[in-house]
């Protein structure tokens, strides 16, 4: 048993711990209000969006916490008929010495006004004086500017007193879902503008391709930038239509069956999604810009999600580029390191040493659930296509680099039929894009090219698969339709 002393001195050090470690009740808790007026008129304004983010800080030193800015929480409101604002109290808790909880900061939209400020000197919006006043914007083209952020050095002065935060950065680090209704206000005036929306918080909207979108028929449709391709037991060839943000369903004969998806982040939507495989009944996509896998039926009725909108999923990396299917149903996805899932999305594995492989290519796997991918390392005398096992060794490499038969130059897709052969498709330099067939071995079987005639319509290939009879369906970034090629021989 401890000495009476010791005890005494254990007891206090245990409860000095308790004390640091114990939250206590932040010291404001609100309410936080405010006017909002008209500047010049000082009418009050209605219906003015705001939005209050709280962070936690580490004294003395950078932010930290959830994300990159130590994102704490958040609340919306509205102003009302009078133009006043109120965010109820609420009960926030704080480490007491080393990590405060700050805020909140505001930010405020409303259609037709660029910017606000503070009025006099009151900030504190705890208080019942504080006045903020917006800017108006008199024209179109003005509020077209404010919502682009397209400056001209006259407009950049006269902003400089106003603070504004329509913009996909403004609060990048917070959850968007935070940020619901704000983000609706300022979209809903883009839309009236003509432009696309964009985001609020993380991840934000990728835009991409800012081009009308095609004009398409009844019956008809145009893909734009396509990524992956995938074909299932049946014969339907499926394509992510990246900068459509949607996945088209084909026939055997290519005759568009169906599309689904649109632009945006709630389920079932997608962002420039670069890739797709089914296996069996279920269609997974790499939802790029949302950071997620998503898997759906093969008519396009959503199943579910994984690799949530949070910067720190994943380990903050997950922004998947390709994806592939065993036969066992793993889902193995390259995001910067590969990644085994089984179906549900629980994570099977994460390769955190294996080969770097190439980052804008697709991957593909055999019936042994081995991985194929391009070779990251550039160098004449590096093999362009690796194959990797289930624990990301490198078992094979093969494919010299080069414009000859047989070789490979700027390969970025890949495919595996039943066979074990492996397809690989490659830009060419430009020059002569080309399919390039290798057995289970590495040695060369078959090419098709442009410059040989073989493959006249091919330009930049960027997703290749082999359906169950040997064709091959091959999709490309410059052309609005996928194209098939009849297996080898035949």
């Amino acid at each position: 048993m401890l000495p009476a002393s010791r005890r005494r001195r254990h007891t206090a050090v245990v409860m000095m711990l308790l004390t640091l470690a114990a939250p206590v009740s932040s010291m404001a808790a609100g309410p936080w209000q405010a006017l909002v007026v008209e500047a010049g008129t000082l009418a009050p304004l209605e219906g003015v969006a705001v939005l209050a983010r709280w962070h936690r800080r580490a004294k003395g030193h950078p932010a930290i916490g959830l994300g990159r800015t130590g994102f704490h929480s958040a609340a919306e409101t509205t102003s009302g008929a009078d133009g006043r604002f109120r965010i109820p109290a609420r009960t926030l808790f704080d480490p007491p010495l080393f990590f405060p909880i700050e805020g909140p900061d505001i930010a405020l939209f409303k259609a037709g006004y660029g910017g606000w400020k503070f009025r006099g000197p009151a900030r504190d919006l705890t208080g019942l004086d504080v006045v903020i006043e917006m800017r108006p914007l008199a024209t179109d083209a003005e509020r077209l500017s404010y919502l682009e952020g397209r400056w001209q050095r006259a407009d950049r002065e006269a902003l400089i007193a106003w603070q504004s935060g329509e913009s996909p950065a403004n609060p990048l680090d917070m959850p968007y879902e935070e940020a619901v209704r704000y983000e609706a206000a300022i979209n809903a005036a883009r839309a009236a503008l003509g432009l696309r929306p964009i985001g609020i918080g993380y991840p934000v909207l990728w835009i991409g391709d800012t081009s009308p979108t095609p004009t398409e028929s009844p019956g008809q449709v145009r893909l734009r930038q396509a990524g992956g391709v995938a074909v299932d037991t049946k014969g339907h060839v499926y394509v992510a239509d990246t900068d459509n943000h949607r996945i088209v369903k084909y026939g055997r004969g290519l005759e568009p069956l169906m599309t689904w998806g649109t632009f945006g982040r709630a389920d079932g939507q997608l962002q420039r999604p670069s890739a797709v495989t089914v296996a069996g009944d279920t269609v997974y996509v790499a939802d790029w810009g949302n950071h997620r896998i998503q898997k759906f039926t093969t008519d396009g009725r959503f199943l579910g999600k994984w690799g949530a909108l949070r910067y720190n999923e994943l380990g903050g990396t997950f922004t998947p580029t390709a994806i592939a299917t065993t036969r066992s149903g793993e889902i193995v996805v390259y995001a910067g390191s590969v990644y085994r899932f089984s179906p549900s999305g629980s994570l099977v594995a994460r390769w955190e040493q294996s080969p770097p492989l190439n980052g804008r290519s697709q991957i593909a796997v055999d019936a042994d659930g081995h991985v194929y991918g391009i070779a990251g390392q550039r160098g004449a005398d590096r093999p362009q296509v690796v194959k990797l096992n289930r624990a990301g060794a490198e078992l094979a490499a093969w494919g010299r680099q080069g414009q000859g038969v047989g070789e490979l130059f700027d390969p970025i897709a890949l495919a595996v039929d039943h066979a074990g052969r492996v397809y690989v498709a490659c830009w060419g330099g430009g020059t002569n894009p080309r399919i390039v067939v290798y057995d289970a071995a590495g040695t060369f079987v078959h090419q098709w090219d442009v410059t040989s005639g073989s493959l006249p319509s091919l330009r930049m290939p960027s997703g290749i698969a082999i359906d169950p009879q040997g064709a091959v369906y091959v999709t490309d970034l410059k052309h609005d339709r996928p194209h098939k090629l009849q297996a080898p021989g035949r």
